[in-house]
């Protein structure tokens, strides 16, 4: 399994980092093979067959990070871990 090493960052609507985000928080992971990578979650949904289908935005990519399948699931994974704190509104107070 993937380590989760990640930092949720404010994305402040008074001076946004990432202004076409429409998000107040990015997450930026921190260590592994997509290191500095910036993302946020889009829409996030829940089949009848009570799958997670969600979409995620990559704000910002590295000169060196090579995207492979394995990110969605690092991301996946990630999304996993706030629903199961019951961190819905991915707030990080």
């Amino acid at each position: 399994m993937m380590t989760l090493n990640y930092i949720i960052k404010p994305n402040p609507k008074n001076n946004p980092v990432y202004p076409y985000a429409r998000t107040d928080y990015y997450f930026e992971i921190v260590d592994g093979d997509f290191t500095g990578i910036h993302f946020s979650f889009g829409e996030i949904d829940i089949t009848i067959n009570k799958e997670i289908v969600f979409d995620y935005n990559l704000l910002y990519i590295p000169e060196q990070v090579i995207l492979t399948q394995e990110l969605k699931e690092l991301i996946g994974n990630i999304l996993l871990e706030h629903i199961e704190r019951g961190n819905y509104e991915l707030d990080t107070k």
